[in-house]
């Protein structure tokens, strides 16, 4: 798509397309903002996310809130 700007995927409780989101991330020039809030995200699909972030430079709003956080992760 070369066209949607934002893409809201916010309360998906079974969410698990993180590594296809982060894969579309590379290559995408047009999308502005994600929402991923509470979308039973973990760690590790966190860090795929955020890494996307090096190379793509068009998404300028990023929301991860209340998503699951491991314990061991925290220190």
């Amino acid at each position: 798509n070369k066209s949607l700007q934002k893409l809201d995927l916010s309360y998906n409780k079974f969410f698990s397309g993180c590594a296809q989101i982060a894969n579309a991330l590379y290559t995408n020039t047009t999308l502005l903002e994600l929402n991923l809030t509470e979308s039973h995200i973990n760690v590790d699909q966190m860090i795929q996310i955020v890494n996307v972030l090096h190379v793509n430079k068009t998404l300028q709003k990023l929301y991860l809130g209340n998503n699951i956080i491991v314990d061991d992760y925290i220190e």
